[in-house]
């Protein structure tokens, strides 16, 4: 049984690794809010438990046993979202933050009843993709905005970064500015 503190620090290599980067100690204190120090403990403290590879300026990585973990976690949050969103009608802009406070409390017992009422889902309400129970996740062949040169049309298929400004911008400016049909542009 993993602490709340523990799985947010795995969930969060797991989320950075998912982007293809080697997540380093001022980029996860950055995503949790605390302090660079306080992210090398923890991420010590995480390697002693064979939860992740640490080297001092060289970043961090999962192991195999620690992605197992982050996988689960992040199934739980993924789904709660979609839970959150989908059935109990909560914003788009708020589901993130408070599928953080539900994704710790979830048995799998419970998770595997949410994710078949749900129909088992394979996005977050977000776009991103939901692990399956065994911890598979099908990583989207997109491209980041960062990489068109306008004017392209696109399509944003997916939202990496849930934080309630951006979610709020995306929503104010209407469901069919980030959601849509690929086909009419690239997929994001």
């Amino acid at each position: 049984m993993l602490s709340e503190k523990v799985e947010e620090y795995l969930e969060v290599i797991y989320r950075l690794e998912l982007e293809g980067k080697r997540p380093r100690t001022t980029e996860i204190a950055k995503m949790l809010g605390v302090s660079p120090s306080s992210v090398t403990a923890m991420l010590q403290r995480l390697a002693s438990e064979g939860l992740v590879e640490y080297e001092s300026y060289k970043g961090v990585k999962l192991t195999e046993r620690g992605r197992e973990a982050a996988a689960r976690i992040l199934r739980r949050h993924r789904l709660a979202e979609r839970l959150l969103t989908d059935i109990l009608g909560v914003s788009l802009v708020d589901s993130h933050e408070e599928a953080c406070r539900l994704e710790h409390a979830i048995s799998l017992s419970l998770e595997r009843k949410i994710a078949d009422k749900l129909g088992n889902p394979k996005t977050c309400p977000h776009g991103n993709p939901i692990p399956t129970e065994g911890g598979e996740i099908a990583i989207p062949d997109d491209i980041s905005l960062s990489e068109i040169e306008p004017p392209t049309k696109v399509v944003v298929t997916r939202i990496t970064d849930e934080s309630k400004p951006l979610l709020s911008r995306l929503v104010s400016l209407g469901d069919t500015a980030w959601r849509g049909d690929p086909s009419e542009g690239k997929g994001l």
